[in-house]
């Protein structure tokens, strides 16, 4: 097996780390959401509006986040075995190819 250079790792000394963006102001969801989730039955949905692709995407991972942290709360009505959808939903309020998105109660 032959070595090449390329393929050593080199130490270095005080390379400044990067911005760190993780903690960012995250994504706000409407302030009776969890609410509006914790009284939601099987076959029932609500509608959020949405601003762009990118904010559809942001949106729909802070309600999957929301709803799994109120399914992990022992204090919350929501069962730990529901299940919900969030769909990429036609916008009823604005013109053709708007969407936002539609959270579904399934189980």
């Amino acid at each position: 097996m032959t070595s090449n250079n390329e393929d050593l790792l080199v130490l270095e000394d005080n390379v400044p780390l990067p911005k760190d963006n993780r903690m960012g102001a995250g994504e706000s969801l409407p302030a009776n959401f969890k609410k509006i989730v914790e009284q939601m039955r099987v076959d029932q949905s609500f509608f959020v509006p949405t601003e762009s692709e990118a904010h559809r995407k942001a949106k729909t991972n802070a309600i999957r986040s929301a709803i799994r942290r109120m399914q992990n709360d022992v204090k919350s009505s929501v069962e730990p075995d529901s299940t919900f959808s969030v769909r990429k939903y036609p916008d009823p309020n604005r013109g053709a190819g708007q969407y936002g998105l539609r959270v579904y109660r399934v189980t």
